[in-house]
């Protein structure tokens, strides 16, 4: 397939349609997924790729970041198995992460210009399917069953889900003008991207995307008229981090603090009913905390499938064993990142440094927040493509 462009035609290869067809399998839509027969396709797509694993196999290699991340899937696994819940979901969850991480690093390794274009392009449609859907059905495509609040369901799921597939798509956008040619036309292509974002969010008037969104596009739109560019190392953004944590998750749980805010402030804050889930996610954590309560709890007990804070979620359903591999995890990609004076190294402490933020209001599903964290691990592709261009 040839698509004409300001300066020349391209060319769309089989190799390009493949990994095109194997990673949307795994970025699939939740919508689509509630329907049996795209759920088929959906699974029939993923046992395929396996064949593409194990013909690649030899050029797997396993870093401590991808070794973490299959850690903290498997004890997931295990807390559910302690927890007595049903192991289908989290069985499937598990394989489907770790199949897909192999496969990212696989793609990396083999040709990382490629990769980052059809992760683009599939994160492009995406994006712009659920805005369509959003416009079409302004009060929601679909509504899950067993989940409470009046927030909006479209084409990616929760209103909510769109910051994180747009702060990725935006972040492959910057790899792209830096590993490949046309940067004009790729411009124009990311600043659409960027704008129609922009538009959602407001729109729907979600604060967590509309945070993660313009931030991201303030520190890249930084990183290219500075010489320095974005230099805040992301171990102190972790830090900091995981004070919020601390001081607004935490620490509300305790009397004192709380009715001292509520003194201050004079009247109750809620953050969107948050602050009273992650009371109760506590609450519940204080109970079993060494394995958590394993995966498929959340909406018997609160009403919701997850807690809307990493951190929190994580403890909830795998306890200290679970937060102290999150943190191993957040902790080697921040000593993986500790050069800021490289442009493909800054637009992914940006994207991490907004990640940190997110993560507070937001937990995002696994495949889709692995992601980044994978193509971190494996910058030396891109630094090396970059020499290449």
């Amino acid at each position: 397939m040839r698509i004409k462009t300001s300066k020349k035609t391209k060319v769309i290869s089989a190799r390009d349609f493949l990994w095109f067809i194997i990673l949307i399998c795994y970025l699939e839509s939740p919508y689509l997924s509630r329907f049996q027969f795209m759920d088929i396709l959906y699974t029939v797509g993923k046992l395929f790729s396996v064949g593409f694993i194990l013909l690649h196999i030899k050029k797997i290699r396993f870093n401590l970041v991808m070794v973490v991340i299959i850690l903290l899937e498997t004890a997931l696994w295990i807390s559910t198995l302690r927890a007595g819940t049903p192991l289908g979901s989290v069985s499937k969850q598990v394989i489907s992460v770790t199949a897909f991480i192999f496969i990212i690093d696989i793609m990396l390794k083999e040709d990382a210009k490629r990769c980052i274009r059809v992760l683009y392009i599939i994160m492009e449609l995406l994006i712009y399917t659920n805005v369509v859907s959003m416009l079409l059905f302004p009060n929601g495509l679909y509504h899950p069953l067993a989940v409470a609040g009046t927030k909006k369901y479209y084409f990616l799921g929760h209103q909510n889900a769109m910051g994180l597939y747009s702060t990725i798509a935006i972040v492959l956008g910057e790899f792209r003008l830096q590993v490949d040619e046309d940067e004009n036309y790729k411009f124009r292509r990311l600043i659409f991207l960027e704008a129609v974002s922009i538009f959602y969010v407001i729109r729907v008037w979600s604060v967590t995307s509309l945070l993660s969104v313009t931030c991201i596009i303030i520190i890249n739109f930084y990183n290219r008229i500075s010489k320095k560019g974005w230099r805040v190392s992301l171990a102190w953004s972790l830090v900091l981090n995981v004070l919020i944590f601390i001081l607004v998750v935490l620490m509300q749980n305790l009397y004192f603090f709380s009715s001292f805010l509520q003194t201050v402030l004079r009247r109750e804050v809620t953050l969107s009913g948050r602050t009273r889930l992650w009371s109760r996610a506590f609450s519940v954590f204080l109970q079993e905390p060494v394995w958590g309560v394993g995966q498929g709890q959340g909406n018997e007990i609160f009403g919701f499938a997850t807690t809307h804070n990493r951190y929190m979620n994580t403890l909830f359903t795998g306890g200290i064993v679970g937060i102290v591999l999150f943190a191993i995890l957040l902790i080697l990609i921040c000593k993986k990142l500790n050069n800021t004076k490289e442009n493909v190294t800054r637009i992914l402490i940006s994207y991490f440094t907004v990640l940190l933020i997110i993560i507070q209001g937001e937990t995002f599903d696994d495949i889709l927040f692995y992601l980044m964290f994978v193509v971190a691990c494996n910058i030396q592709c891109l630094r090396r493509t970059k020499k290449e261009k």
